[in-house]
Formats: structure tokens, C-alpha cells, sequence
């Protein structure tokens, strides 16, 4: 089984920037997955933005997204979020790579499943 966790949120609200990576971390455990971060949650894989951020009685967002990526989980960030950001690759942190809408679709369609 393959799936997708799609995720909006950043520092500006830790406890829902967090639990899509939890989603994610699950999923990782059953098949194929994947994340597609839009808005402010790109800052979480840009060069150092997860480090210190804790939701209060969560696991740190950086332990999350490092086990996700441990576990073959592919981190994408929106292209246009990140342009409008002016984050490059470059900036990203080694398992996170700047995708497209279309390229999710493209994933959804051979039969991967949405998770929100």
C-alpha cells in the first residue's frame, strides 16, 4: 500500500504541524509513503526549522521527520509555496525534495492513498 499525508502547518501551531509526520511515521510502517508540505510547513524542512520544536507532549518534529526519512519516506515541498518562499533545493534538508501538485496527483492516481 502506498500513501500520501498532506501538511500546511509550521511553528505557527506545533501540535498540527506535528501530528501529520505521526500520520506519516505510520504509515511509513505499512508501504510506500510520502509528504506533501504546502504553506508554512516547508519551513520544517528547511536547513535547521525543526530544531526545538515541541509540541507540548509530542515527540520533537525533527525526531519525527528523521524517522520518516529513515524509514524511505519521500518529503515534498510544494513548488510554488517554495518559490514564493524563495526556498531552493539547496536550502532543503537531505530527504526532502521540491515536488509538484501535479506530481502528487500523478502518485495518487496509481492508486496510493490520501491520508489527512
Amino acid at each position: 500500500m502506498s500513501y500520501l499525508v498532506n501538511n500546511c502547518w509550521g511553528d505557527n501551531d506545533l501540535e498540527r504541524a506535528t501530528v501529520p509526520f505521526i500520520l506519516a511515521c505510520a504509515a511509513a510502517n505499512r508501504g510506500e509513503a510520502r509528504m506533501f508540505l504546502t504553506c508554512d510547513a516547508l519551513n520544517l524542512v528547511v536547513r535547521g526549522g525543526a530544531e526545538g520544536l515541541t509540541a507540548s507532549g509530542y515527540s520533537p518534529i525533527k525526531d519525527l521527520i528523521d524517522e520518516f526519512v529513515e524509514k524511505d519516506g519521500r518529503i515534498y515541498v510544494c513548488k510554488v509555496c517554495a518559490g514564493v518562499m524563495n526556498i531552493t533545493q539547496d536550502d532543503l534538508i537531505e530527504g526532502a525534495m521540491i515536488g509538484t501538485a501535479p506530481d502528487m496527483m500523478d502518485y495518487l492516481e496509481t492508486g496510493a492513498k490520501m491520508l489527512a
